[in-house]
C-alpha cells in the first residue's frame, strides 16, 4: 500500500444555516465510510486564510492512500453536498495544495476535479503492475 496522506476537507454553510450544513457533514461521513474511509472532526482546522471564519468552517480529516480511484471516491463524497446547494463552498486540502469549489455545480467544475486527482493522485494503485 502506498504511503498515506493526510486530507482535510471544508465545508463552508450557506448562510449560516447550521442544521442543514451539520446534515450535509453527516452525509459526507456516512458516504465515505461507505467507501472505507475513516474520517474525524478536529477541532480548530480551518486554515487562516480561509473566507469564512474558522467557526463558521466545518472540517473532515482523513489519511489515505491518495490513488486516483480511491481519491475521485473521496471528493465525489464531498462534493455531493455542493452539488444538493447544502455549501456554498468545499475546499479540500491534500499535500499542502487546494481545491476549492463554489456553488452552483457545472461540468466545469467536473473537469477541473478530474485534472486536480489526476496532478495529485500517487501513479500505482495497489494490485497494478509496473514495467
Amino acid at each position: 500500500m502506498g504511503e498515506l496522506a493526510g486530507v482535510q476537507i471544508h465545508f463552508e454553510p450557506l448562510d449560516g444555516d447550521g442544521v442543514l450544513a451539520e446534515r450535509a457533514v453527516r452525509e459526507t461521513y456516512q458516504q465515505l465510510s461507505r467507501l472505507g474511509v475513516r474520517a474525524t472532526r478536529p477541532a480548530e482546522a480551518a486554515p487562516a486564510d480561509s473566507k469564512a471564519g474558522a467557526s463558521e468552517l466545518l472540517t473532515l480529516a482523513i489519511q489515505i492512500a491518495p490513488y486516483a480511484g480511491l481519491l475521485g471516491g473521496v471528493i465525489n463524497a464531498t462534493v455531493f453536498c455542493l452539488k444538493r446547494r447544502m455549501m456554498a463552498s468545499v475546499l479540500i486540502e491534500l499535500r499542502g495544495d487546494r481545491l476549492e469549489l463554489r456553488g452552483p455545480w457545472s461540468q466545469d467544475k467536473q473537469a477541473v476535479i478530474d485534472k486536480w486527482i489526476e496532478a495529485h493522485s500517487d501513479e500505482v494503485e495497489e494490485g497494478e503492475e509496473t514495467d
